[in-house]
């Protein structure tokens, strides 16, 4: 619940209205959008429900616009979006009317700001009923022009089963890069079309880049991802991969291995480029080229060679 003034609408162009307030509960509710946004509680805690059918769709999670859809749709053409949005969060039901309204008028869309769709896309796929909002947009025609790319529905299903079989929340990243990265271009674009910050284009242009390489799952592969690009990383690839049905692991040993990696403590490496030139390596370029190959091999060692170890392996003096 939150306090808002009566308000009513004077002028709109699909993206801005100017408004007048008021005290009309009608007249508030006649510029709302849906049904269930046309509650309202006064102060002495009375119920109101101007359009007489608010709190049965609100009952019902029954997303369904104010009077004519197509009217409440060219009042704000961001309210497209917001039907699927309301429908990806509660989930049962729509009206058929409205959403065929919605799909009639999808070419709106490329009128409003990439920054406002981008926000709205990130609420919905984030909801708990996110694959039926997504596959009702699809069938209607508009998600492939909203993502840039032909989305992965079903492998989104599976990701959001996968999700609430190991009790996890997958971040908007994985999300994403589950429905229409396979990829770096893919990540790039996608994050360019909805305006998402560059950590997560950065994010999902890594997961694209390694997700291939991922054929099993273990405790020492978590951790040497989690090494090279982080505990988040690690999970969200493992995670993409069995999505992708690169691998088919047992997801009890899986969640335990997630669960371990969270508890493990990350090792520092115990080399640097002063050991190796105390060692009597020359300054220069392949002082950190070498650095990096011992570091490799301490990695594949499971972080087990010794500082001695290591540099027994660096041969400096040949």
């Amino acid at each position: 619940m939150r306090w808002t003034s009566l308000r009513a609408d004077v002028e709109t162009d699909g993206r801005h209205a100017e408004v007048a307030f008021g005290k009309n509960w009608q007249e508030d509710a006649l510029r709302r959008d849906f049904t269930m946004n046309a509650l309202y509680l006064d102060e002495g805690g009375r119920l109101y429900d101007p359009t007489g059918k608010g709190i049965a769709d609100a009952k019902e999670r029954r997303v369904r616009f104010i009077g004519q859809a197509s009217q409440r749709i060219a009042e704000d053409y961001l309210r497209i979006l917001r039907f699927f949005r309301f429908f990806a969060q509660y989930g049962r039901a729509f009206d058929q009317q409205d959403y065929f309204a919605c799909v009639a008028a999808q070419k709106q869309l490329s009128t409003l700001s990439a920054e406002r769709v981008g926000a709205e896309m990130v609420k919905l796929v984030t909801g708990r009923f996110a694959y039926g909002a997504l596959e009702a947009m699809h069938k209607g025609g508009m998600l492939t022009s909203i993502l840039g790319s032909v989305p992965h529905i079903s492998r989104f299903a599976r990701l959001q089963r996968l999700a609430k079989r190991l009790y996890m929340s997958p971040d908007i990243n994985l999300l994403f890069a589950a429905l229409a990265v396979d990829v770096r271009e893919d990540a790039a674009r996608l994050a360019r079309v909805l305006r998402l910050p560059n950590r997560s284009r950065d994010h999902m242009m890594r997961m694209a880049q390694n997700v291939r390489t991922i054929r099993d799952v273990s405790e020492d592969l978590l951790q040497k991802l989690a090494y090279e690009h982080s505990k988040e990383t690690a999970c969200d690839l493992v995670l993409l991969a069995v999505v992708r049905r690169q691998l088919a692991p047992d997801l009890t040993d899986l969640s335990m291995q997630m669960r371990n990696l969270e508890l493990w403590q990350m090792p520092v490496f115990p080399l640097n480029g002063r050991d190796l030139l105390d060692r009597g390596m020359k300054p220069g370029p392949n002082v950190g080229c070498r650095l990096a190959q011992l570091e490799r091999a301490w990695v594949n060692s499971g972080f087990e060679l010794s500082k001695r170890e290591l540099l027994s392996k660096a041969y400096l003096r040949r």
